[in-house]
Formats: C-alpha cells, structure tokens, sequence
C-alpha cells in the first residue's frame, strides 16, 4: 500500500500560498514520492541510526490484516502537479523529513534507543 506523505510544513505553506494568491479549484497536496508505510519506516530507521545505535523488531503487514470491514485501495497517493505549479516552492522530500525527524529523536533520546517489540508498518 503506498501513499503521498508531505511534511505538515509544507501542507500549511501551500495551504496559505493557495488561499492567498489567485489560485482557484481543486489541488491534490501530497508528497512528491509515493511510499508504503514500511519504505518510510525503514527510512526513519536508517537516518536515525547515522547518529546513534537503535534495536529494531519491525515485523511487515498489510493494511488487509487488520480486519477493517472495507477494503483498502493499494494506492492512495496524489497526483499533486497542479499544486506544484500553482506554488513557488517545491515539497521537501520524504528523506530529508525522516533525517529531520531522526535528528529530533536523537536529541530527545540520547545515544541508544530500543524501538518497541513488535512494531508493525506497511
């Protein structure tokens, strides 16, 4: 199952471009790449461990295993070009958000950390 993701940072900057300039219509605000959950996960993982050690026990599903009532698509990402263009601007890429996001984990946790037993991402 892939997805878009976008930094919020980046949402609320276009949001506020958009609303204020002559943009009209719909606009799709997603990520530049599609990812599955795990992808970005193991992307976290490998920025956060350029700074310290970190255990993992990372066990791969699917969105299907947990028994919603519905079906889930497989791929729920934007097509977000028109955005794109409307802005001036570009989305900051999921790497350098996990490597953001790594170096606030380091900070808060120190120099060893131990994910949770059992995490489970797709």
């Amino acid at each position: 199952m892939q997805f878009s993701p976008a930094s919020v940072k980046d949402v609320v900057r276009a949001l506020v471009a958009l609303a204020e300039g002559d943009a009209t219509g719909l606009f799709n605000l997603g990520g530049p790449q599609a990812f599955s959950r795990l992808e970005l996960l193991e992307m976290l993982v490998r920025h956060i461990r350029v700074h310290m050690p970190l255990v993992t026990d990372i066990t791969p599903c699917s969105i299907h295993d947990f028994g919603f009532a519905e079906r889930r698509p497989p791929r729920t990402s934007l097509d977000s070009r028109k955005a794109y263009t409307a802005l001036d601007f570009s989305f900051q890429t999921m790497d350098s958000v996990c490597a953001e996001a790594a170096r606030l984990f380091v900070h808060r946790h120190g120099k060893c950390a131990r994910a949770p037993a059992g995490d489970a991402y797709s």
